[in-house]
């Protein structure tokens, strides 16, 4: 789909699903000043054209309190980049997974996963099936001191007394 073919209201739909993908139909009816049914057959539109990819859920992984909440930084081959991504997107406990770089000198690409788990077996069961990707170059652990989601902070753990912190969170 091109830019081109979604329009304000699109846009407005977009908007306001980012914002609360769980928003009922007739609700975003009401937000957007339409109907129903044309608001639905927008939104149907928007999922067949590929826009809408997929809706998910944000958990306070503070109040389940979840012990693990780190970030596991893997570099790999460009070649491998595709496989990689596919195997390990659909990994447990892996909440997000985005490319931070590609090394201009070696064409190497970096991986970083955010992984929140119950505990420390669950972590190392992930590691394993991480690991057992055959053409990683490195794996990188780190531990999260705080995140933060659109404007929404979910803080995983105490935020730690650094000067500048408070700037970011205003």
């Amino acid at each position: 789909m091109k830019k081109q073919d979604i329009d304000n209201i699109d846009l407005k739909i977009l908007a306001i699903l980012q914002a609360n993908a769980a928003i009922t139909n007739k609700d975003l009816a009401a937000r957007i000043e339409l109907s129903p049914p044309p608001t639905l057959a927008r939104v149907n539109a928007l999922r067949a054209k590929g826009v809408i990819k997929r809706c998910h859920v944000q958990i306070d992984h503070g109040y389940l309190r979840y012990e693990i909440n780190r970030m596991v930084v893997v570099a790999i081959r460009a070649e491998d980049f595709k496989e990689a991504f596919e195997a390990w997107t659909p990994m447990p406990w892996l909440s997000t997974i985005c490319v931070t770089e590609k090394d201009v000198n070696t064409g190497n690409i970096t991986i970083t996963g955010h992984v929140i788990a119950p505990a420390e077996k669950d972590f190392e069961e992930f590691l394993e099936r991480l690991r057992a990707f055959p053409r990683i170059i490195d794996v990188t652990i780190k531990d999260v001191m705080f995140t933060q989601f659109a404007g929404n902070t979910l803080i995983t753990s105490e935020p730690p007394d650094i000067p500048w912190l408070e700037y970011i969170e205003e």
